[in-house]
């Protein structure tokens, strides 16, 4: 059982097949199409070692921002339909063994009846909300949130908020918010994520009866600290992208290692933070991606897995929140990969994006 590989809450493999797919594609794009793809891998990489630093302290509020397009919702990281990239990550947690199969069906299908109501004239001003309760206890979810989506035009802001609601609070409050929602009497946390709820009500009266965490981290101290590791993280990205993998790896440690000192410590946090700003990236990877990182107390108690040899086994100390943190960025090996330009200005669509348009100068597509 020691060759196993442990389903990982950020798993590196993840950034290293991404960038080396895309390194190998290099000569099959005009230059521009290779820029466009390798700056929306450095975004998504960059939001993804945010959001684990993100997750590892209890970020109180985030937010993304997607699009509609062709009725679908699109992330700007991605070229395909987000529906598709959760789908993408179910099937990766399945396939390797997921413990929590049942509530990750669940997502993908209140994912799916997000995008149904947020794309029906009928619903416009309404607000979607889903619940996402913690896990039981042995699952991998142990964040206890809610996000609220809106729609402006055909943009949509998620907006998430970590919550100190248990499931019979969360229930209380979704029948207060949503009197015609479809949870049973006696919910589990599967139930609360595959039925969204729908309402009309200002975002106090949501937050209120879903009880916002005011103990999580702020979002300015989350600003603070993004800010503060921002050249370890651009250094994360220029090692993945020259294929030094093993120097990301002692990246992504002095990372966690390092927020862990600028969080715990608020004392000398001022001190701490001119230092950082001040120090080469090279002597702060010398300095702190050496030790093994700290495990991390979350939901119902210790997350362990750091005692074993696996370099990798320390990652799983951060709990994921949804199925995005395990959506592999490069394709499946038999998937079809006949990617095909544009022809007005040589974007790369890739083909079964789901998608009618060019996402560059939005040419519509033709057949035959």
């Amino acid at each position: 059982m020691s060759d196993v590989k442990p389903i990982l809450g950020y798993d590196q493999d993840f950034d290293k097949k991404a960038y080396k797919t895309l390194s190998l594609q290099q000569d099959s794009f005009v230059p521009q199409e290779f820029t466009r793809r390798k700056n929306q891998l450095d975004t998504r990489t960059k939001h993804n070692l945010e959001t684990a630093l993100g997750e590892r302290f209890n970020l109180q509020i985030s937010q993304v921002i997607y699009r509609i397009e062709d009725g679908r919702i699109i992330s700007e990281e991605h070229d395909e339909p987000f529906t598709d990239v959760i789908k993408r990550g179910q099937r990766h947690r399945q396939e390797n063994g997921s413990g929590d199969v049942e509530r990750e069906k669940a997502e993908v299908e209140g994912f799916e009846k997000v995008q149904n109501i947020l794309t029906d004239p009928q619903h416009q001003d309404a607000k979607v909300i889903i619940i996402s309760p913690r896990g039981k206890t042995d699952s991998m979810y142990q964040h206890n949130f809610f996000d609220i989506y809106q729609k402006e035009g055909a943009q949509i802001t998620m907006t998430r908020f970590a919550s100190t609601s248990s499931i019979p609070e969360f229930l209380e409050a979704a029948n207060q918010l949503d009197p015609f929602n479809n949870l049973t009497k006696n919910p589990k946390d599967c139930d609360f994520l595959k039925n969204p709820l729908s309402t009309y009500k200002d975002y106090e009266e949501i937050i209120e009866n879903l009880n916002l965490d005011e103990n999580a981290m702020t979002q300015n101290d989350y600003q603070k600290l993004t800010e503060t590791v921002a050249a370890l993280k651009l250094s994360y990205l220029n090692a993945l992208y020259h294929q030094r993998y093993d120097e990301a790896k002692k990246i992504f440690i002095a990372t966690l290692n390092l927020s862990d000192d600028i969080i715990l410590n608020p004392g000398y946090y001022p001190d701490l933070r001119n230092q950082i700003l001040a120090a080469p990236p090279a002597e702060l990877i010398a300095a702190y991606g050496w030790r093994q990182p700290r495990a991390v107390l979350a939901g119902c108690g210790l997350q362990t897995n750091f005692a074993g040899q696996n370099p990798g086994e320390f990652l799983s100390a951060l709990f994921p929140y949804s199925l995005l943190n395990f959506a592999p960025f490069a394709r499946t090996e038999n998937a079809d990969t006949s990617d095909f330009p544009c022809p007005r200005c040589g974007h790369i669509i890739t083909y079964g994006a789901g998608i009618s348009k060019c996402p560059s100068c939005h040419l519509a597509a033709t057949c035959g």
